[in-house]
């Protein structure tokens, strides 16, 4: 049994993000200790991605031990959605070199990079076909996508996006 080595670096790849991005999110948290919804949203984003870096350990392990095989067409699209380091380029530059960023701009950029990391784990499981622990993932990052979005249009986590429309 095999499995095509693209996967497995997308796999990896995911596995990287979501160790930084945990570590991130902890870091704004406590930079953002005086604003309790967004240092509570935060906090929960760097859980969530803590436990999804464990998910995409135990999926790669999983198709470790089984047959894919991709064709150059496929792997072409997982490649083009990796953009390995577009996304991390936007975690690390927008973020960690400016760590006194207002509310507003770290939402858009969390916004930005939960739904470049939603396309991509949609993209891995179009490719590999429905998984429990994947599909368990995108929905956790949909979740994100709706929070972040939330913040930015009304201001709070707790709000009806309908209200602001």
């Amino acid at each position: 049994m095999s499995v095509d080595p693209i996967l497995l670096k997308c796999l990896d790849f995911a596995i990287k993000t979501e160790a930084k991005m945990s570590l991130f999110y902890n870091q704004m948290a406590l930079e953002y200790s005086d604003d309790k919804e967004l240092m509570d949203l935060l906090l929960m984003l760097s859980m969530d991605e803590a436990k999804h870096q464990i998910q995409f350990r135990q999926l790669k392990s999983t198709f470790q031990n089984a047959e894919i095989t991709l064709s150059p067409e496929e792997k072409d699209y997982l490649l083009a959605m990796l953009l390995p380091q577009k996304m991390l380029d936007l975690a690390e530059s927008q973020f960690s070199e400016n760590s006194s960023l207002n509310r507003n701009d770290l939402m858009l950029g969390v916004f930005q990079f939960e739904k470049e990391t939603l396309r991509f784990f949609k993209a891995i499981m179009e490719i590999t076909g429905e998984n429990p622990v994947l599909r368990k993932i995108i929905d956790i990052e949909k979740k994100h996508v709706l929070a972040a979005m939330k913040i930015i249009m009304t201001g709070s986590r707790d709000t009806s996006l309908e209200d602001s429309l």
